[in-house]
């Protein structure tokens, strides 16, 4: 049923606006997976305690290991998301020229993508896991259907016998990424119900987190304008995002209970494969 909606969405681009748009689309969504790279070892570690713990109906400690999952993901992927929302389209136009600084546009909103995506599998984990394949099956089932509304509204043409909005590649990106976020909370809420976790206390966390994090990146680009203001963009958005990242990490480590993560778990954001690399590499330059 998935596939049959994603299908109707790529056609409905190919048909009503070609494929340049459907280029577009294509080149913002294959950028925006790269942040996947930056979480899926550490994932794995917990996916298989998770897992584990719901098998051995240790709900307690499957809960609390959800939430040490919750917590340090959506730290790490929000941080590298916004970083990639704001500087995504300088990048793009730099490496494929202006030419397609619309998929940069897209970009923009798609960069949130990882998101959805992430914790969709997470939720689908711990539903297959815990035996409630049919609850997922119907809630999944719900969602989709609303997202084909949406999807229909944002992409047909105004002059259609049912208008839309005609918001063409940039539409599906809105309903891809910022829908999906939408669509994967009744399973979350199901699964927190499920492990006794307070679904409220876990969203009010997320929502202090990019609250905080995203004013943080909106003073460090404010300050860029005004001290870097003869530099190319992309040299000012590099810039602001080591900034960001600095600032970022600082708070994640002098803070992780505000962040929501639990301080023996950054030994897991030491040891990812991905950050050994970049360690290995400046100790050795």
């Amino acid at each position: 049923y998935g596939m049959g909606i994603e299908f109707f969405e790529r056609f409905l681009i190919q048909y009503k606006y070609g494929p340049e748009e459907q280029s577009y689309f294509y080149i913002a969504s294959k950028w925006a997976a790269i942040i996947i790279i930056f979480s899926s070892s550490s994932l794995q570690i917990f996916w298989q305690s998770l897992v584990k713990n719901i098998a051995a109906g240790d709900i307690k400690k499957a809960g609390e290991t959800y939430l040490r999952l919750d917590g340090l993901l959506f730290y790490m992927i929000l941080s590298i998301a916004l970083v990639w929302s704001f500087m995504g389209k300088e990048i793009l136009s730099v490496i494929l020229n202006k030419d397609f600084a619309k998929a940069g546009n897209i970009l923009v909103v798609m960069a949130f993508y990882p998101v959805s995506q992430v914790f969709g599998q997470i939720g689908t984990t711990v539903a297959i896991a815990s035996g409630r394949s049919k609850e997922y099956m119907i809630t999944t089932t719900i969602t989709a259907t609303v997202g084909l509304v949406i999807s229909y509204f944002l992409l047909v043409p105004k002059s259609s016998y049912i208008p839309g909005l005609e918001l063409g590649s940039y539409g599906l990106a809105i309903k891809t990424a910022i829908f999906g976020l939408v669509a994967v909370q009744p399973i979350t809420f199901l699964n927190c119900k499920y492990l006794s976790i307070s679904y409220p206390k876990i969203m009010f966390q997320k929502v202090k987190i990019f609250l905080s994090l995203f004013i943080i990146l909106l003073l460090l680009t404010e300050i860029g304008k005004l001290f870097l203001p003869f530099v190319p963009v992309i040299i000012e958005s590099m810039a602001n995002a080591a900034f960001f990242v600095f600032a970022a990490a600082t708070l994640l480590f002098m803070k992780p209970g505000y962040c929501g993560v639990d301080k023996n778990d950054l030994e897991i954001i030491k040891n990812n494969p991905v950050f050994v690399r970049i360690a290995n590499f400046h100790r050795k330059y």
